[in-house]
């Protein structure tokens, strides 16, 4: 007969494959936990990782290569250091001043009007007005270079300040150094938020500064038509020769209408508005302060450009250049008429022609001044 299992003994057959059960169901658990540590100590170590990256990234931007941030200020400083290397005993005049003086002052032409010519170099940085002039001479007196004469350029149109126009406006405050904030948070319209911009810059360096690294370590992996080539053509005086020769004038006229729409705030609602106007007295005050010499200029401006002056406007920056003048004692230089409509780019920019016009007449009225100092009349 087949012998039929008790209760019993079936539960003792079955009991095995319980176990089995149970351990089958733990095991999967168990390492779901394990896969999950691991998953989590990748993702910290990751996190730490880039942070330290980042760290690193932004204490080399802020104290390595000045070009990692700034490529255009790092540029020139880089060749004007090299200059002085080259010959420290002749007197520095240095300028400063907008794109318009960038283009269109040459300072080899500017110093042939002295014998024996003095050290020239031309600090103009794009976009400049009062503010970035007043930082960037600190800036450079912070790294032990003291101008003989500094020359300021006054741009008119960028002492006005109205909605979306302006010098500020458009500051990039991640360009700069922390010790920069100090004075560019008492001209920002909000001065917590340039606080705020720089932390984001500098917290997300890989990202923001990744042109200026490239410009430094890797130039034959930027872009040709990368903005950072725009200075490969300065030369070692830091003037920016664009090689723009006279061309169709139809061009020049397109060129010349847009410039005119850009500064259209400025040309339609004009006055010296509070923050340039402070700027400029607190560079002169601070020159006073260094006995450093010092003369203002404005550059020189088609007629068809100056014709979207309004007689007010016209009035408004005359009488603002004789209260400089005569109130901080500074000589003042007007070129506005200075060049032919044949030597601009667009209106307000010099080709290469007009640079050397405008750059031996300048240099021949400042040094017949000797120097042009703040002793000087206009």
């Amino acid at each position: 007969m087949t012998k039929i299992s008790s209760p019993s003994q079936g539960s003792k057959l079955t009991q095995p494959r319980q176990s089995c059960g149970r351990d089958s169901h733990f095991a999967p658990a168990a390492g779901r936990r394990s896969i999950a540590a691991r998953g989590r100590s990748v993702i910290v170590w990751s996190a730490v990782g880039l942070i330290t990256i980042q760290l690193g990234l932004a204490l080399a931007i802020e104290y390595g290569d000045p070009g990692l941030r700034d490529p255009e200020y790092g540029r020139k400083l880089a060749l004007l250091r090299a200059s002085l290397a080259e010959d420290s005993s002749r007197p520095l005049v240095l300028a400063v001043g907008s794109s318009r003086t960038q283009l269109g002052l040459r300072p080899e032409a500017f110093a042939a009007a002295a014998i024996p010519p003095p050290l020239v170099f031309n600090f103009g940085i794009c976009g400049a007005g009062p503010v970035r002039e007043l930082v960037l001479v600190r800036r450079l007196l912070a790294e032990g270079i003291r101008p003989r004469w500094l020359l300021i350029e006054i741009h008119p149109l960028l002492l006005h300040e109205g909605p979306n126009f302006g010098e500020m406006d458009s500051l990039e405050y991640g360009r700069f150094a922390w010790g920069d904030l100090s004075c560019l948070s008492r001209y920002a319209y909000e001065p917590w938020r340039a606080y705020v911009d720089w932390l984001t810059s500098r917290l997300t360096s890989g990202y923001v500064y990744r042109g200026g690294f490239l410009n430094r370590f890797l130039p034959s992996w930027l872009e040709s038509g990368s903005p950072l080539h725009t200075w490969d053509p300065l030369d070692s005086s830091g003037w920016l020769d664009t090689g723009c020769t006279a061309g169709d004038p139809e061009d020049d006229r397109r060129r010349l209408e847009s410039a005119v729409v850009e500064y259209a705030p400025a040309f339609t609602h004009f006055r010296v508005t509070e923050r340039p106007d402070r700027a400029v007295r607190e560079l002169l005050d601070l020159c006073r302060r260094q006995r450093i010499a010092v003369a203002c200029y404005l550059m020189p401006e088609s007629r068809g450009f100056q014709a979207a002056y309004s007689a007010e406007t016209k009035a408004r920056i005359a009488a603002f250049l004789r209260e400089l003048a005569g109130k901080h004692q500074v000589a003042v230089c007007d070129a506005t008429d200075w060049i032919d409509d044949s030597g601009f780019i667009d209106g307000h920019h010099l080709r290469s022609e007009g640079a050397d016009d405008f750059s031996d007449r300048f240099g021949r009225t400042m040094m017949a001044r000797s120097p042009p100092g703040n002793d000087a009349r206009r």
